[in-house]
């Protein structure tokens, strides 16, 4: 068969996924805990082991969160590192690739002041896994990397807030 489609959401919409003839699309969006990371796992693992879906070279794999600073000066501090008064460039963020332990590829990262929340950052990752399917261990592994990308920034956030 070519040129194939199939689609369907779950989770109230917060969940698509796509199969076509050539890739596989899997947008998951507002997981905020711990729990929905492990719902997360099961559903990508799942459709992995029970979809025969064709040879997978690559999975690039994204993420994002907000970060929230206590106080405004903390995170005025945080994004100054950033700026240059004299080009008048109030604050900035980071686009950047890093290496984790444990992970081969590199770790695209950016970290921006939040549009959502006033001392917030809003963070991204993306990643790629090459050549094997998606599996739990896989997901908890990048979570992993993920937390070691922000903290070379001297970042952190609580996952279960």
């Amino acid at each position: 068969m070519f040129d194939y489609e199939l689609s369907f959401t779950l989770f109230n919409g917060n969940g698509s996924f796509r199969i076509l003839c050539d890739k596989i699309e899997i947008t998951l969006q507002n997981a905020t805990s711990g729990k929905d990371l492990e719902i997360v796992q099961d559903c990508v693992a799942k459709i992995y082991e029970h979809v025969p879906l064709p040879e997978i070279g690559s999975t690039l794999v994204s993420a994002n969160a907000h970060s929230v600073f206590s106080t405004s000066e903390e995170l005025n501090k945080f994004l100054s590192q950033y700026s240059n008064p004299a080009k008048q460039i109030l604050a900035g963020g980071v686009i950047s690739y890093v290496r984790c332990s444990n992970w081969q590829e590199d770790v695209r990262m950016t970290i921006d002041k939040s549009l959502v929340y006033p001392t917030g950052l809003f963070l991204t990752w993306s990643t790629t896994c090459r050549g094997t399917r998606i599996s739990r261990e896989t997901i908890g592994l990048i979570e992993k990397v993920f937390e070691e990308a922000v903290t070379k920034y001297d970042l952190s956030f609580d996952k279960n807030s």
